[in-house]
C-alpha cells in the first residue's frame, strides 16, 4: 500500500489504520482483497519520521497489526501481507540491518502481541550477479533462505507467501534480444 509506513510520530498507529482502509474501501472497493503493508523497511532512509530513520521490527509489527486489525474488522476475506524486508546483509548506507534479521525480528514482535497473527508474507528476491547463471544462483539462495527463515515458524509456516519483486540485472549478452523473423524467406 506504500513503499513505506507512517511514523507513530506522525499519526499514532490506530489513526493511520484507518486513513489505510478509508483508502482501500475508496479506491479500491470489491476488488481488493490483499496488500502489503510497506516495502524494504530496513533500508537507509525509509523510516522517514522515524528514530534514526529506522523503522524497528516491533515498531513496524505495531503498525501491520492495527492496519490488520482495521481492515479485517471491515473486510474480514481480505489479507494483509507482511513488508518484504530488503533481502541480504547490511550495506554501509544502504541497508540497516540484515534482510532476514529484520524479517525474524518482525515476525517475532507482531506474533508476541495481544491476538498478534500474520495473514501471509510479501518477499523479494535479488540476483544482480555478473552472469545470468551467477544471478538465477543468488535469487534461488536468497528466495530459499527467506522461504527457510518462515518455515522455522509453526504458525506463519502455513501461510500464503508471494514473491513481489524479483530484481536480477544481468549483462544484455546473457538473453540476446529476439531476432526478427527473415521475411524474405
Amino acid at each position: 500500500l506504500d513503499n513505506t509506513v507512517q511514523a507513530p510520530t506522525t499519526a499514532p498507529p490506530p489513526t493511520w489504520a484507518n486513513l489505510i482502509l478509508k483508502a482501500v474501501a475508496s479506491q479500491r472497493g470489491p476488488y481488493f482483497h490483499g496488500g502489503i503493508i510497506g516495502k524494504e523497511l530496513n533500508l537507509t532512509g525509509s523510516g522517514s519520521g522515524w528514530t534514526s530513520n529506522k523503522i524497528t521490527p516491533a515498531g513496524y509489527a505495531q503498525i501491520y497489526s492495527s492496519v490488520r486489525n482495521a481492515i479485517h474488522a471491515a473486510r474480514p476475506q481480505d489479507e494483509v501481507l507482511f513488508a518484504p524486508a530488503s533481502p541480504g546483509g547490511v550495506i554501509d548506507g544502504v541497508r540497516w540491518e540484515d534482510g532476514n534479521q529484520w524479517l525474524s525480528e518482525a515476525i517475532n514482535a507482531t506474533l508476541a502481541l495481544p491476538g498478534g497473527a500474520i495473514d501471509g508474507f510479501s518477499l523479494q528476491a535479488y540476483g544482480g550477479q555478473p552472469t545470468a547463471a551467477a544471478s538465477a544462483t543468488a535469487f534461488r539462495d536468497g528466495f530459499n533462505t527467506q522461504l527457510a527463515l518462515l518455515a522455522a515458524y509453526p504458525s506463519p509456516h502455513s501461510t500464503p507467501t508471494l514473491l513481489t519483486q524479483v530484481h536480477r540485472p544481468a549483462p544484455h549478452t546473457a538473453h540476446p534480444a529476439p531476432q526478427a523473423p527473415d521475411s524474405r524467406r
